[in-house]
């Protein structure tokens, strides 16, 4: 049995990974406005896809996993269901940041004189 403080630390530690995260993505709001830092937004969109890689594997995959034995070629074809289940959401998460930088620079130079 877990104890309740391991409990409420393994909480406390997500909460503050995934508070890292979004302080590293708060320069998103600013782009229209000046100059943004795009190495903590690049570091921010990397955590993002590992946090959120290992939540679905560890919420989907592992729990499926651990409800019954699979042989070598099941476990392949999840281990590759899961790659393009990841690529699909990083493409939509880059592609999504990339046409909101997009249409941030496109109404900054519609303002212009």
């Amino acid at each position: 049995m877990k104890r309740p403080w391991k409990t409420l630390l393994s909480w406390l530690i997500e909460i503050c990974k995934w508070g890292v995260v979004i302080w590293l993505l708060l320069p998103l709001r600013d782009v229209s406005s000046g100059r943004v830092d795009f190495t903590r937004i690049v570091l921010g969109i990397l955590l993002f896809i590992l946090f959120s890689g290992k939540m679905f594997y560890d919420a989907i995959i592992d729990g499926y996993k651990k409800k019954k034995v699979q042989s070598a070629g099941a476990e392949i074809f999840s281990t590759l269901v899961t790659v393009i289940i990841m690529a699909l959401m990083v493409a939509f998460v880059v592609s999504s940041i990339g046409l909101l930088l997009f249409a941030y620079l496109q109404q900054g130079t519609q303002t212009a004189p």
